[in-house]
């Protein structure tokens, strides 16, 4: 029995994704902007009536940031994140901070002189 491939799935891989090629080329540009720890050249927003494969193109887009690796992906629902603190909180959370800091700050000040110091931790 054969399986209609155009029914919603909600968000179900379909067993193949077809006619995607340029949304996909685009993901795929802004996976080689990300990977090269650039942010992308625009934001990207995908609209369309129930069933026409938005979640089906995230899921690819997820699977490919991570096979490429150095992209972290986070997967966020609106019932995880009802405030703008929550969202900091989970796409920065103070290990995160730690991620981003370098080892060493230097810092310079014209007229009065150069301070370097280790970086704090964030608990």
């Amino acid at each position: 029995m054969v399986s209609d491939v155009f029914k919603p799935g909600n968000g179900a891989f379909p067993p193949a994704l077809t006619g995607r090629e340029r949304e996909q080329a685009v993901l795929t540009r802004t996976l080689a902007s990300l990977s090269g720890g650039q942010a992308p050249p625009h934001d990207i927003v995908l609209t369309g009536p129930r069933g026409n494969g938005k979640t089906v193109l995230l899921h690819w887009f997820e699977r490919a940031c991570r096979d490429a690796g150095g992209v972290d992906v986070e997967r966020l629902a609106p019932s995880e994140v009802r405030t703008g603190e929550a969202l900091v909180g989970r796409l920065l959370p103070p290990t995160g901070i730690r991620k981003l800091l370098p080892a060493r700050l230097s810092v310079g000040v014209t007229g009065v002189g150069r301070a370097e110091t280790a970086t704090a931790t964030c608990s």
